[in-house]
């Protein structure tokens, strides 16, 4: 009966030492993993190359700049203007991005839909956004077609008439967005940041759902003329 309890006490005694030896390893394989390396030597500073481009003033005074790029037969177009939501005045702030937003919404001779169908039946897309301080439309597009973008911006953008269906459409999906915004600590951080080291410089402003009722067609097309 000794021999047999002594057995016992062995066999826990050896299972024991295995499991100290086992952490023992594996304590050392994390060491191991996690010993402060020599990193690599970083790799050389590349050249850095920037693609070459025409640069050039219209008769009206419009500015062009031209990039080249050939690997795809497509061609993009961004029409940019001087103006942004620095320039929203206080307590319609979103203007510019309701503004720029309705460009393509409908023209004195095309719908919304009919706008869309004419840049998509040439596999065309369209996109509209405004910064603080400088707003955009886009076309990109087959290159053989180039002649329907420049048919289509200056429609969009020399005789857009604002539909005010169409506003009440951008006014919901812009309080939906901001609804998810306030919703995200970061955005609201960013919010707070810019209220404090801007203060009441235009670049503070930011929209609310307050801002975002007040906005009418009339102050879009105030906007737009001037």
């Amino acid at each position: 009966m000794y021999r047999f309890i002594r057995r016992k006490k062995i066999k826990r005694q050896l299972k024991t030492a295995s499991a100290v030896l086992l952490a023992v390893a594996l304590l050392g394989l994390f060491a191991a993993a996690f010993a402060k390396q020599t990193p690599p030597p970083p790799d050389k500073i590349k050249k850095l190359t920037f693609p070459g481009y025409k640069e050039f003033a219209l008769k009206n005074g419009m500015e062009v700049l031209v990039v080249e790029h050939h690997e795809q037969p497509v061609v993009s177009l961004y029409f940019v203007f001087k103006t942004g939501s620095a320039l929203d005045p206080k307590g319609k702030e979103s203007l510019a991005s309701f503004t720029f937003d309705q460009l393509n919404k409908g023209t004195k001779t095309r719908t919304a839909l009919q706008l869309a169908e004419w840049i998509e039946s040439v596999g065309g897309s369209v996109g509209a956004f405004s910064g603080s301080d400088f707003s955009a439309i886009t076309v990109s597009i087959l290159s053989e077609y180039i002649d329907v973008a420049y048919q289509y911006l200056q429609d969009v953008v020399m005789n857009p008439v604002f539909p005010e269906e169409e506003l009440e459409v951008i006014r919901e999906r812009t309080k939906t967005a901001l609804e998810l915004e306030l919703s995200q600590p970061s955005a609201m951080a960013q919010r707070h940041f810019d209220e404090i080291v801007y203060g009441d410089h235009p670049y503070g402003k930011k929209a609310t759902a307050e801002t975002v009722k007040t906005i009418t067609r009339d102050d879009m097309v105030a906007y737009y003329q001037k």
